[in-house]
Parts: C-alpha cells; structure tokens; sequence
C-alpha cells in the first residue's frame, strides 16, 4: 500500500508546503553545542580522581579528565567495557555537576560503522542556583 493511500492528500500538500507565511516565526530545532570560554573561573577540575580506578564510575571520570579537549568517545567506553555508560554520564552531570558537552565523533580512525557520539568534559559547575 503506498503512503499517499493512508495519508490524506490535505496532509501531504501541508507537509510539502516549503513557503512560510510573512512575518511568521521560524522556530530552529538544532541542538548547539555548549561553548563554554575555557577561560570561565565558574568551571573547576575535579580534585577527587583516583589514578587506579576501582569501578566503573572512576574509570569514567577518569577517562573525562585525562582525555580533557579531545573528549571521549563511544568506542572509549567500549574499550573498557562500560556499556551503560550513558547512566554514569547522567549522574555526572546531574548530582555531580559535571559540564559534559556531546558532539558527532569525526575521527577516522575510528571507522565507526554508524554515527557515534563523543563527550567533552568542560569542567565542574560549582555555582549553588
């Protein structure tokens, strides 16, 4: 069955319709990245980070403050066989206040098969809101 037999042909000429009325607001849903000036006094280093991690939390931070600009990719975490790494970056940056930024990983080296993700630590929100 094509599209056009389930959809109605009013809701395909919407959709389609590629002129905006005068005057009418343009609302982008592009996510920016965070930049953040790597001068910021706001933003601290972590002084809590153990040189032989014991699990999985450690090796994350770890992996944040050693690979610092250069950030830290899905195939890192990988590496060292943390699979649900996404949870640890959760709480990272939500009860330990960790500013991680997100951004497409380019690096051909890592000939990923799919996009994957890199994580960018920027530092320590110590602020109190």
């Amino acid at each position: 069955m094509s599209p056009r037999k389930i959809i109605s042909q009013e809701l395909i000429d919407w959709a389609s319709d590629d002129e905006l009325v005068e005057g009418e607001n343009v609302v982008s849903y592009t996510q920016l990245p965070i930049e953040l000036d790597s001068k910021d006094d706001s933003l601290q280093q972590p002084t809590n980070i153990t040189n032989e991690p014991t699990n999985q939390m450690e090796v994350v931070q770890k992996l944040f403050v050693s690979n610092g600009k250069n950030g830290v990719c899905h195939r890192d975490f990988m590496d060292n066989y943390i699979a649900r790494f996404g949870a640890l970056i959760w709480t990272l940056r939500h009860e330990q206040n960790w500013v991680i930024d997100k951004e497409w990983c380019r690096d051909k080296s890592h000939n990923h098969k799919s996009n994957q993700y890199k994580y960018i630590f920027k530092g320590v929100d110590n602020a109190t809101y």
